[in-house]
């Protein structure tokens, strides 16, 4: 009663609800010793064993934002503590908050140069992340030296050289991951897509052709085919790929004025108009629709 009395009148002192909890313990009144400690927790940030029972709470609960912020804490509490590091990267990562969950994975590996799992990771992350693309090749690399059949590893940094023109080490990279496993409809659709940039065009039709055929649901491949077509004026063959990739995508602009200036180089001139009409409908003030 006392104890309650002061937490009444010093909410702010952590002292206070830690021997309430141990009162609690005794008493075996368990679920209030719980509550006790996990404030205590919030105001005593010092304590690592009152915080990593927070976060045991917090991951039950799931309370991803307050796990991230306890975990926070922990780190700052034992640097050193590579659990806790995990723990923090992959709160983050879990919250799709990509740059902090890549920084953090990034300070595990530098304490732990031989953890591939998290380098891996911490590669993929950083491909994503603009800026970063040189650092996920130094990490890519470092994963391929311990596992040089990692095909999903070899198709990102083809992915990563292709983005950069990098034509040589793309195609090996992509080509290698397609001799991991023939069926990685991006690394076909890659592949491709640097052929494109060789102008090797036909070869790159095929490409995309066999991206769908394992995936009929990878549009990006689509597109792109239908753009060497209409490259290649083989405006019949575009036309059919630009009207399949709507049908599953009819809000996006750039492909229908694709579509709408196909068919109307083609002389097809009222289905062009139709599409004239629904780019105007998406875009109501752009004034080359119009015309």
């Amino acid at each position: 009663l006392t104890l309650q009395t002061l937490r009444t009148t010093f909410p702010e002192i952590a002292d206070i609800p830690k021997r309430l909890a141990q009162l609690y313990q005794k008493n075996n009144q368990i679920p209030l010793a719980i509550k006790m400690r996990l404030e205590a927790a919030e105001l005593d940030h010092s304590d690592k064993e009152l915080q990593q029972e927070a976060a045991r709470a917090a991951e039950q609960s799931k309370d991803s934002a307050r796990a991230i912020v306890i975990y926070e804490r922990l780190t700052r509490i034992d640097p050193n503590d590579l659990r806790c590091r995990r723990a923090l990267a992959k709160a983050y990562d879990n919250a799709g908050i990509t740059r902090q969950a890549a920084l953090a994975y990034q300070e595990i590996v530098n304490r732990a140069p031989d953890d591939i799992a998290t380098r891996r990771r911490l590669g993929i992350l950083m491909s994503d992340l603009p800026g970063f693309q040189g650092r996920a090749v130094l990490q890519f690399k470092q994963v391929l030296e311990q596992n040089p059949k990692d095909g999903e590893i070899h198709r990102r940094l083809g992915e990563l050289y292709l983005q950069s023109r990098n034509y040589v080490e793309a195609e090996k990279h992509l080509r290698q991951a397609l001799a991991y496993n023939s069926r990685d409809a991006q690394a076909h659709q890659n592949l491709a897509t640097l052929m494109v940039g060789q102008s090797r065009f036909e070869e790159a039709i095929d490409g995309y052709r066999q991206a769908l055929t394992i995936d009929p649901k990878l549009n990006i491949a689509r597109l792109n085919q239908a753009k060497v077509f209409l490259g290649l004026n083989r405006r019949e063959e575009a036309i059919k790929a630009l009207r399949d990739y709507l049908t599953q995508n009819p809000l996006e602009e750039e492909p229908r004025r694709l579509l709408a200036t196909a068919l109307r180089d083609h002389g097809r001139r009222e289905e062009a108009i139709a599409e004239f009409e629904a780019i105007a409908a998406l875009r109501p003030s752009d004034m080359d629709s119009s015309m």
